[in-house]
């Protein structure tokens, strides 16, 4: 089923609340002030299914100049526009109002209804007719339709049904980002159920039992009910009006401008960039760092401007601006806000380009900022992806960034992955630049690990990783990369460049020689460097850890073997384990005393030797005793 939103427009007492009646048999006056007074304080709302099966949620919007906050909170999100005029009064200073806010929100589609035509004559409601074509010249309801009502007789109203119909077949659903948003305009307790919160569903869907997150307060709970026009249903999607029962949720925890979302897939926002159109009706310019009230969706902040390209910003003109906020609201890329002054009232809007801009140079934002404002999604795509440097960009996470779904961006992403200006590494994407970054990075830290430790294998894997600061995944990739060009050499848990040989020169020859004629009785470090000669105290510790990287680098080569604290020749360990196989060949059982008895060792060598050769699988232990392992 297709859903739409519909929002009236116009000034106090144009018949707004009586004409939603005649179309929808709904009075959408519910407070009691309301009744008391005639006149429509806060959002009203009703349904009506057109004939197309389209089903049209209506917001009915208050007209007096006080409550102009409420009605931006309410034409937010709608489709299209019914901007309503009296017959007998025209255009007044509401409707210029409320259509620059609906033009300001960047709605395209409406009508307009000439209301309380049963109460002047013919002559009069034409040339009121016409008026109200003049003065929708150069807007975006220029070629609307116009249509004269009676909620009193019904003239008019199947005509504007018909029309109404028209236009919402017309109109393309555009809702269409995955992420669940729904910026709350109303909030109620029901007896029996708890917590109820209304709103447009601006994108993505919503259906009991999720679990949902209510910014800027970060509460997560659980959705209990979902209901369309007071109809229960499993679901709700994009471009429909609901309400959604919330679990454990006190009424004083919720207030309009507040959004229920999924956890973590939004973030509140201090401060967003963006481009500022000021109207051309507006008394006097916008200068730097001015204070203007900031309506977006059902939310608003007092905010700080900060003009980027001048140093004010002229009626009828544009400009781009830091916005700093007050209160936090939740704004993605291409929202669109209004601005308000105390004084003068809505003085213009914008879009928000960046919700979530970096420090960097006036000059670096404008220049960010121009890419932002284009049409162009790949210039868009890449900037953030370069921004995210050397950590891969989740393409899930763009697609929200610009509230669209992922089809939206893919052919963007494919481009620049076809042209090798990115890379795709499991799901994620990262910048050539970064990349080919990354690989000079690593290169840097093996070769400084080089010429630090002459005489190690290599740098551990995982050390640089860290030192790079980069997830698992890219690592494998840049390791790869590295090696299909042949400049390093991953051996293991070890990473060398290509070029490298790791030696010791003749020190390594006298420490793999001394290894080899001690056999089974290896010598300590400390008498090691006693038989390479190396004499006092500082000497021994300076040659120390050379003499400890040598004899590892030796494991590393498969010349030595190291057995706990002690290093072996390969060829005695080869020796003993042949020794060992002999035995088993004659006798079933190894005892402490066979092996001593074989070998000659003290219990300092014996013990480390056996418990090699169980770790090795030659022998196994059972008891006091070794047998051979079988296989």
């Amino acid at each position: 089923m297709e859903y739409l939103v519909l929002g009236t427009a116009g000034h106090i007492d144009h018949g707004k609340t009586s004409l939603v009646k005649a179309l929808t048999g709904t009075d959408t006056d519910r407070l009691k002030e309301e009744k008391e007074r005639g006149i429509t304080i806060d959002l009203g709302f009703a349904y009506m299914p057109l004939p197309s099966s389209t089903v049209l949620s209506i917001i009915d919007v208050p007209g007096h100049e006080k409550f102009v906050r409420n009605m931006v909170a309410g034409a937010a999100g709608i489709d299209m526009v019914l901007l309503v005029i009296a017959a007998d009064d025209g255009v007044m200073p509401q409707t210029r109002e409320h259509l620059e806010i609906c033009s300001l929100l960047g709605i395209r589609h409406g009508l307009v209804a000439v209301t309380k035509a049963d109460m002047v004559d013919d002559e009069w409601l034409n040339a009121t007719i016409e008026d109200i074509k003049g003065f929708l010249k150069g807007g975006f309801l220029e070629v609307a339709p116009v249509v004269p009502v009676s909620s009193v007789t019904g003239k008019g109203i199947q005509e504007l049904i018909t029309n109404i119909d028209s236009i919402a077949k017309s109109i393309k659903q555009t809702k269409s980002g995955e992420v669940l948003r729904l910026p709350v305009d109303r909030s109620f307790t029901i007896k029996g159920f708890g917590t109820v919160v209304t709103g447009t569903l601006v994108s993505g869907k919503v259906s009991v039992g999720d679990e949902v997150e209510l910014l800027p307060k970060n509460i997560k709970t659980r959705v209990r009910g979902v209901q369309i026009h007071g109809r229960q249903v499993e679901e709700g999607v994009a471009g429909s009006r609901v309400a959604i029962n919330l679990q454990g949720i006190e009424r004083d925890m919720v207030n309009r401008g507040d959004t229920v979302t999924s956890p973590g897939s939004l973030k509140t926002r201090m401060t967003v960039e963006a481009e500022i159109s000021l109207l051309p009706t507006t008394p006097r310019p916008l200068k730097n760092e001015a204070e203007r009230m900031l309506h977006i969706y059902s939310a608003s902040s007092m905010a700080t401007i900060i003009l980027l390209n001048s140093k004010e910003i002229r009626p009828g003109e544009s400009g781009f601006a830091r916005v700093g906020l007050r209160e936090p609201i939740v704004a993605v890329h291409g929202d669109m806000f209004v601005l308000r002054s105390p004084d003068a009232g809505t003085i213009g809007g914008g879009v928000i380009l960046d919700a979530d801009p970096p420090r960097r140079s006036r000059k670096e934002a404008l220049e960010e900022l121009n890419i932002l404002s284009s049409g162009d999604m790949k210039r868009k795509v890449l900037l953030h992806i370069r921004r995210g440097g050397i950590n891969s960009t989740d393409v899930g996470d763009l697609s929200a960034r610009f509230n669209t779904n992922p089809k939206g961006i893919e052919p963007s992403i494919s481009e620049l992955i076809s042209s090798k200006i990115i890379l795709k590494i499991d799901g994620k994407v990262i910048s050539a630049e970064a990349f080919n970054a990354l690989k000079n990075s690593l290169m840097e830290l093996i070769g400084s690990f080089h010429k630090k430790e002459a005489m190690k294998a290599g740098l551990l894997t995982e050390e640089a990783r860290t030192r790079l600061r980069i997830s698992q995944k890219v690592m494998d990739a840049v390791i790869d990369s590295l090696s299909r060009d042949r400049q390093i050499v991953a051996e293991k848990d070890t990473l060398r460049l290509a070029s490298h040989k790791a030696s010791g020169g003749e020190t390594k020859e006298r420490i793999e020689k001394i290894y080899i004629e001690a056999g089974l009785t290896p010598p300590t470090l400390t008498e090691l460097l006693e038989r390479l000669n190396v004499r006092g105290q500082e000497m021994q510790k300076a040659k120390e850890k050379e003499a400890l990287d040598i004899a590892n680098l030796l494991v590393k080569e498969g010349r030595l073997v190291k057995i706990k604290e002690f290093f072996f020749s390969k060829d005695s360990i080869d020796g003993l384990t042949a020794t060992i196989l002999a035995f088993f060949a004659k006798k079933s059982a190894l005892t402490p005393p066979d092996f001593k008895e074989m070998t000659g060792l003290s219990r300092k060598f014996a013990i480390p030797l056996l418990e090699y050769l169980d770790s090795r699988k030659v022998t196994i232990r059972v008891g006091d005793v070794r047998k051979l392992r079988k296989g």
